[in-house]
């Protein structure tokens, strides 16, 4: 049991011991000599708990710090002062050359690429032909079964949609791959840009797909693998990559993130005034899986993640 947790213990600088209680210093002792536990005498409340447990709301207010959120605003100490909106006694110049007072020229534009942001987004010649392909399946599969697609192409969305959703449920009844029925929905899509956020039906489809093939993920690494690298590196004296392996196993980092980890990134017990607690990484602009929308950005530029690892 003990050496399950020994590489914790000396990352952590924490050791086992004993430590004899004299029965004066031990109340709970009493019980085992047949005798009451001893209580020590409960003091009186504050006078401000009194008051607070008698209806008094604001009597808890002598004992909170300050609220000083509000300091920053002109006249905060007797109240918010209006704000005269044709004073501009505080506005900088601005100067084309040299921008504001005291900040120097502004940094040279960045020439921009030439781009035709009217064409439509490019696809590969293979996903174009695996396109055409699934989408004469799919006139084939409604010629079978006695549906003139072009006509449900006429109709609208909601009756392609319905075509769709029956051609899914084929594809998945023949033990085809998901990715073909995506591509099915991606080339009727081609056809018609409009019908992106009409085909919901036969996106349902997809999602029913996924619950009963869910996408297998890579197995992370085992806590036996972790804790033999981990000593490894305690054996080797190696601090930089114990920190590296504590902080992609327990926090999750990837390897860039790990690597690129300082000082400064971690907060510490001591940091906080505490004797013992969890340490917290931060994670400055972390990588992200996939292209966040602009409705997705965040407003602030510094993405920062708070990982809280339990050393």
């Amino acid at each position: 049991m003990l050496r399950s947790f020994l590489p914790e213990q000396i990352f952590a600088d924490i050791y086992l011991g004993v430590l004899g209680v004299p029965t004066k210093q031990n109340p709970a002792d009493a019980p085992s000599r047949r005798k009451a536990t001893r209580r020590a005498a409960v003091a009186a409340p504050p006078l401000w708990a009194v008051r607070f447990v008698d209806g008094d709301v604001d009597a808890v207010r002598s004992v909170l710090p300050p609220d000083t959120r509000f300091d920053w605003l002109p006249g905060a100490a007797g109240g918010v002062a209006a704000v005269d909106a044709n004073d501009h006694s505080d506005t900088k110049e601005f100067n084309s050359t040299k921008g504001y007072p005291g900040e120097g020229p502004r940094p040279a534009r960045v020439a921009r690429p030439d781009a035709d942001l009217l064409s439509r987004p490019q696809v590969s010649r293979e996903e174009k032909t695996k396109r055409k392909r699934m989408i004469l399946e799919l006139r084939a599969y409604a010629s079978s079964h006695g549906i003139d697609l072009a006509e449900c192409f006429a109709i609208g969305p909601s009756q392609v949609a319905d075509v769709l959703r029956h051609f899914g449920q084929s594809l998945y009844s023949d033990g085809r791959p998901l990715g073909d029925f995506r591509t099915t929905i991606n080339g009727v899509v081609d056809f018609r840009r409009n019908w992106g956020r009409s085909l919901t039906s036969a996106w349902d489809v997809v999602t029913a797909w996924e619950f009963k093939e869910p996408v297998e993920h890579h197995i992370p690494i085992p806590k036996t693998v972790f804790r033999a690298t981990f000593a490894v590196a305690l054996l080797a004296r190696d601090t930089p990559f114990g920190v590296v392996i504590v902080g992609g196993y327990i926090g999750g980092l990837r390897p860039g993130e790990a690597i690129g980890l300082r000082r400064c990134d971690f907060v510490l017990p001591v940091d906080r005034g505490l004797v013992g607690g969890p340490v917290y990484i931060v994670v400055r602009q972390p990588g992200k899986a996939r292209r966040a929308t602009p409705s997705s950005c965040p407003s602030s530029t510094r993405q920062d993640r708070f990982l809280e690892c339990g050393l």
